[in-house]
């Protein structure tokens, strides 16, 4: 698989949209990546039924178009977005498509702080009523502290826009069941630590890595919850280490 210079796809945590990677993806553009961005469709949507479900197959409908035109992609999810990556990406991967003769897919996802959370779970069975988020008056999702949560390392003008763009999640996201665990389905995965996350503890980020296969890349930041706003030169870096891994596993096998 042809992966030396693979499409790096990116894909937000709740509440975000495309625009927090705009840095990071200038990064990789400049070192001759090809990015691309999807938003949730949970986020900033006035229907409450919409949700992880739903965000799955936005997301697969766009990664398609991508694979179905021969592309490798490297998915980066964040967050909440680890679970809209798990559940979206069935038979996708570059080995999978492979096997039925077909170009493109899959070729890591790197999961960005990101939720890795067995079949059969929800959000809310992991996260029961969450001191991290609030019940607006028409039952929708805001988050709870978001400077000290999300932007506690991010400067202060960059934190306020942040918070600034924060939209609404449906609470349809805390319900939908998780339906496929690409770790255990032959995929490459990674995860990046955020070690000094107030939203997502450095700890609990461990114990979900740890349903990885051994081997699996993994790289830690020194950041909080955001590093694509507070540090994204070395989250490029990570993502290049990662896509690297990959490679040179491809050349070992």
């Amino acid at each position: 698989m042809a992966i030396s210079k693979p499409t790096v796809f990116f894909l937000p945590g709740g509440y975000h949209t495309t625009w927090i990677y705009d840095s990071v993806r200038s990064i990789l553009s400049d070192r001759g990546f090809a990015t691309e961005a999807s938003d949730l469709v949970s986020v900033g949507t006035t229907d409450a039924s919409v949700g992880m479900h739903s965000d799955a197959v936005h997301l697969r409908s766009q990664l398609t178009k991508l694979i179905d035109d021969g592309k490798d992609i490297v998915l980066v999810a964040h967050s909440y977005g680890g679970i809209v990556a798990s559940n979206a990406v069935h038979r996708l991967s570059v080995e999978q498509r492979a096997a039925q003769g077909k170009q493109g897919g899959i070729a890591l996802i790197l999961y960005l702080a990101g939720l890795v959370v067995p079949s059969g779970r929800t959000l809310l069975s992991i996260a029961p009523p969450s001191p991290s988020w609030d019940v607006t008056r028409d039952d929708f999702l805001m988050p709870k502290d978001p400077l000290h949560n999300f932007y506690a390392d991010v400067e202060p003008l960059l934190a306020s826009k942040a918070i600034d763009a924060l939209k609404p999640m449906s609470p349809q996201v805390l319900k939908d069941e998780i339906t496929y665990e690409p770790w255990n389905q032959g995929f490459n995965v990674g995860y990046i630590f955020t070690e000094d996350d107030n939203q997502l503890p450095i700890e609990t980020q461990q114990i979900m890595f740890t349903r990885f296969p051994g081997g699996s890349f993994s790289a830690n930041l020194a950041s909080g919850h955001s590093p694509f706003l507070n540090i994204p030169g070395a989250l490029a870096d990570v993502i290049q280490d990662g896509i690297n891994f990959v490679l040179k596993k491809k050349h070992s096998a």
